[in-house]
């Protein structure tokens, strides 16, 4: 499996084509092989589909803890007002990040 880079990302196992009747072992066909390259795209999209919302969730987290941190730590002279405009903001960015998701 490729991903939109061409690189190689995992790896689509096709065992044995057999003749349903006798049960011998058959070369695959053109349409068999064709629908194992499709298998495989699909594959591929949803692999890295998987890795870029991990990645994005790993982003997310780290902003939410760097927000806390600042906040925490006085880091940015933040007054109390200010400081919940910060939280209701990583709200909405959290409410938004669902909705992509979804």
């Amino acid at each position: 499996m490729k991903n939109h880079q061409a690189q190689i990302i995992g790896v689509l196992q096709l065992i044995n084509s057999t003749d349903k009747h006798t049960g011998e072992v058959l070369d695959f066909s053109h349409q068999d092989l064709k629908l194992a390259e499709s298998l495989a795209s699909q594959a591929a999209v949803a692999l890295t589909n998987k890795k870029l919302i991990d990645e994005q969730k790993v982003l997310f987290e780290t902003l939410i803890k760097l927000i806390a941190t600042a906040i925490n730590e006085n880091h940015l002279n933040i007054r109390r007002r200010d400081s919940m405009k910060t939280l209701r903001f990583a709200g909405c960015v959290s409410s938004s990040r669902r909705q992509v998701l979804r």
